[in-house]
């Protein structure tokens, strides 16, 4: 059985003449922390964008979830976390009064057995 959550084959992505994401292959097993670390231009964001479905790949192939990429995105998005770019945080609060907005609104979204399962792990109360 295959324990990858993600696969690509010769990823690439070009704007025109750019080529912004070259050949790109990877392959990342299911429970493992994965990171994209490269200079600014070096291609993270589009290829955090191609995997999420954002950007069409010019070619190659990507499966999430061993699930060839993605005829129907929807049934991936419940099972992916991506924060791409600058994350929404209020400058003026701390990062304990943001916490507590962002538990708040996946209150609404997850229902409150859920955050005050989460939250119970940590030092934060509402």
């Amino acid at each position: 059985m295959n324990d990858l959550v993600i696969e690509t084959n010769d990823l690439t992505k070009c704007y025109g003449e750019q080529v912004c994401v070259a050949q790109l292959c990877l392959h990342v097993p299911k429970g493992k922390i994965y990171a994209l670390l490269g200079r600014n231009g070096a291609g993270k964001t589009t290829t955090m964008k191609m995997l999420l479905n954002l950007v069409k790949p010019t070619s190659g192939f990507i499966k999430i979830f061993n699930d060839i990429h993605l005829e129907d995105a929807s049934k991936a998005y419940s099972r992916i976390g991506a924060l791409i770019e600058t994350p929404g945080f209020y400058d003026n609060l701390t990062g304990r009064e943001n916490l507590e907005i962002i538990a708040r609104s996946e209150e609404r979204r997850v229902g409150k057995d859920l955050v005050l399962q989460q939250q119970s792990c940590t030092s934060l109360k509402f």
